[in-house]
């Protein structure tokens, strides 16, 4: 049961959020962020491979599009965590770039586009 963990992860975002609010110049604020991020990215992901798992042993013939979903989720939660991580370590050169590259992150992720390349490259049924 993930339940209790995932609310603890996530009760922490407003805590790190403050943190890196009010100390801003400290690469350890940064850090705590990122590490917050990456907690809430494991269990997403934790949950997905879960989800396939368990929809595999209930899947009919129904069930190949709603796998290429689960698949591309997966996908867009590895390539959040790999930009966050570039967008912390940018705290080694300079910590406001990387609260400034950590927000283009967070924003590419609100108003990017869903990626639906398995949608458009399997066969219609009809």
């Amino acid at each position: 049961m993930d339940s209790p963990g995932v609310l603890v992860r996530g009760d922490a975002a407003p805590v790190s959020a403050a943190l890196l609010a009010n100390f801003h110049g400290v690469r350890l604020a940064v850090g705590a962020y990122w590490l917050n991020i990456l907690l809430l990215g494991l269990g997403l992901e934790w949950s997905s491979r879960y989800g396939r798992r368990a929809f595999l042993a209930k899947a009919g013939a129904e069930g190949g599009a709603a796998l290429a979903r689960l698949a591309t989720f997966g996908r867009r939660i590895l390539l959040a965590q790999v930009l966050y991580a570039l967008a912390a370590l940018i705290c080694l050169l300079n910590t406001v770039a990387s609260i400034i590259a950590l927000a283009v992150v967070q924003l590419y992720f609100i108003v990017s586009p869903r990626l639906t390349r398995q949608a458009r490259s399997s066969p219609s049924g009809g």
